[in-house]
């Protein structure tokens, strides 16, 4: 237990660069900005106002900055700036002047590593003044000891977090590459695990080690061994797959702790892979944030080899625009999966990559290698390759289901076989934006619906809608004229039928056949049929959407555009997407896509009515009395 706690301090809290986590998370955000934009555009002048402002923070004087050693990198900042701009010196000899003795000993620090001649005469000059009595023994051990030192993180070797806080400080003061360079060699430090978990299966001949050790690696770290030679597949650093899935508040930590303690891993081997994981967690960070690490991550990639070129591989995927797609994105994803060809997530995005520029070919590779590592991400690449297909289909110069007679044979059918339906169960999802996955801003509603329906009269429906007072959730029967409503107990509501009832409005097939017999009418309708796929496609633009959408959710503006899929084969409505401009609480205009799922059944669904109910009308009666 110990170990696991140990190590989450160091990830969580250590790593990473200290003039970062100064900037954001205490007041001295100057400090924070200055030294992380310095190497951008140097202010000398700025660095005497922004000192005085750090000794004099509280995250200074409560010695919070002496918590993780960021007094150490925050020092060297300081006097690396003074080594490019010697004239800051006297500035600082003038702050030491009127600094508190804790003001002092961070600036001694400072001193020790750029002083010069004059400063340390300056120093001594002060040993003697009763001013600085608090200060003496340290002031005297700093200026009879070799002043300055000889300091240089590009030469120490990388041994503790502070090493690399060190790079990182360097870097972003001076901008020079080689600090970035050698966090980067860290990347191809020895691994820990690997050869433990070879020793392991070696060793193990009767195979019952084996199994749990195996499960535990395919089904934790995505770690794959071949069952012939019972050797890692992977390439990647595994080392840096455990400290991720430390690092993961989802992941099962007792069976990390279970594959730690079988792999015999010591608190010095935690603390040697989480170095190695905090230089790739502040790479892939500061890259995001800088367009100078990326730069020098692209520049880096084709000359390393092995681990580090996947972490850099990695980086670069980060930065994939898939409105915007290059040739080199596609490049270093598919170098990326040919590395590391058990990462369902560089697969799937280049699936995506592949779906952008319009390859459904090498997208349906892609889904392939998925089915066989990962259902979900399977699914998720499926529904979108599919949706993609629908898209081509629709855009100009397709070949378009356009005979008036054969269209309004489609909408006949699709509206017969819609109302000869005993049953059906439908999902409908609100999001804003244009993509399925983002969900819903916290200022708009959030409104799930789960329904069964059996025409004409029985209808079950179980509803959560998340708005600015928090989460609601609903349940309720109908059948015939009675409801039913669950919160808690049930119901039975005789007061007010209609307006509850009125609900149902949302989750009904009824208006997506009406408005598909409206369309076609008014030749609103653009629809494609394919034999590549199992639907018919139908688009509708400037639908009146108080025909599909209440305004009590929703205040409407703009222009609206709705997509119908047909199954092919039933003739029925399997999917429909309206796209919608909505105004949010503050005024802003954001897209909304509220999706519908159907899915229909010939068989009556049996609703029955609660057998133990409260008569809601007669209690109301009585409080009334």
């Amino acid at each position: 237990m110990n170990r696991i706690i140990i190590f989450l301090v160091l990830v969580g809290c250590l790593f990473g660069v200290p003039v970062h986590c100064l900037a954001a998370s205490n007041p001295v955000e100057d400090v924070g900005r200055l030294m992380m934009e310095y190497y951008k555009d140097p202010r000398p002048d700025l660095v005497p106002d922004i000192l005085n402002e750090l000794l004099n923070s509280e995250v200074f004087t409560s010695g919070d900055i002496e918590e993780n050693d960021s007094h150490y990198t925050s020092a060297y900042a300081f006097a690396r700036m003074a080594q490019l701009e010697p004239s800051l010196l006297s500035e600082y000899l003038q702050i030491f002047e009127n600094a508190s003795d804790k003001g002092r000993e961070f600036l001694l620090s400072v001193f020790k590593l750029c002083g010069d001649a004059r400063v340390k005469q300056k120093l001594l000059e002060k040993s003697d003044n009763a001013v600085f009595a608090g200060i003496r023994t340290d002031l005297l051990k700093t200026v009879e000891g070799p002043f300055p030192v000889d300091f240089d993180p590009l030469t120490r070797k990388v041994e503790h977090p502070t090493d690399l806080d060190l790079l990182w400080t360097e870097f972003f003061i001076s901008g020079n590459e080689l600090a970035i360079n050698k966090i980067i060699d860290t990347l191809d430090f020895p691994e820990i695990l690997r050869p433990r978990i070879h020793q392991k299966l070696d060793e193990d001949d009767r195979g019952l080690i084996n199994s749990k050790l195996i499960d535990l690696l395919s089904s934790e770290l995505n770690v794959k061994i071949d069952p012939m030679t019972t050797k890692v597949l992977n390439q990647e650093d595994l080392d840096n797959l455990m400290v991720r899935e430390l690092r993961n508040p989802r992941g099962d930590k007792d069976a990390l702790r279970s594959l730690l303690k079988m792999l015999e891993v010591e608190n010095a081997d935690l603390f040697y892979m989480a170095i190695k994981g905090a230089a790739v967690w502040s790479l892939r960070s500061n890259a995001r944030q800088h367009p100078a690490v990326m730069d020098i991550c692209k520049n880096q990639v084709t000359s390393r080899r092995g681990r580090s070129k996947i972490v850099l591989l990695r980086i670069l995927a980060q930065a994939v625009d898939l409105e915007d797609i290059i040739k080199s994105d596609v490049d270093v994803l598919d170098e990326l999966v040919k590395l590391t060809p058990y990462d369902w997530k560089a697969i799937f995005l280049l699936g995506q990559v592949y779906l952008a520029i319009d390859d459904l070919e090498l997208a349906q590779v892609q889904l392939e290698k998925l089915e066989e590592i990962d259902e979900d991400s399977y699914k998720m690449l499926l529904r979108k390759i599919e949706y993609h297909r629908l898209k081509l289909l629709s855009s100009p110069g397709d070949t378009e289901v356009d005979s008036s007679t054969e269209l309004q044979s489609i909408i006949e059918q699709v509206v017969g076989e819609g109302g000869k339906l005993k049953s059906f169960a439908t999902l409908t999802s609100v999001y804003s934006g244009d993509a399925a996955e983002q969900s819903i801003k916290q200022d708009l509603p959030d409104i799930q619906w789960e329904a069964e329906v059996i025409m004409p009269d029985r209808y079950s429906v179980m509803q959560t809608a998340r708005e600015e007072t928090g989460y609601v959730y609903d349940r309720w029967n109908t059948i015939g004229e009675d409801l039913y409503f669950q919160i808690g107990v049930w119901f039975k509501d005789e007061s007010n039928f209609t307006g509850r009832s009125a609900e149902n409005f949302m989750v009904s097939l009824a208006k997506w056949l009406d408005l598909l017999s409206e369309a076609v009418k008014n030749n609103l309708l653009d629809v494609t049929e394919t034999a590549d796929i199992n639907y018919v496609f139908v688009r509708m633009d400037s639908v009146e959407i108080n025909k599909i959408l209440p305004e009590k959710y929703f205040e409407i503006s703009g222009d609206s555009e709705v997509e119908i899929w047909i199954h092919k084969n039933a003739r029925q409505i399997h999917k429909t997407v309206l796209y919608v401009d909505g105004v949010d609480s503050e005024g802003n205009t954001v897209r909304l896509k509220i999706v519908q799922l159907f899915t229909a059944y010939n068989s009556d669904i049996s609703i029955e009515a609660p057998t133990e109910v409260f008569n809601l009308g007669s209690e109301k009666a009585k409080a009334a009395e």
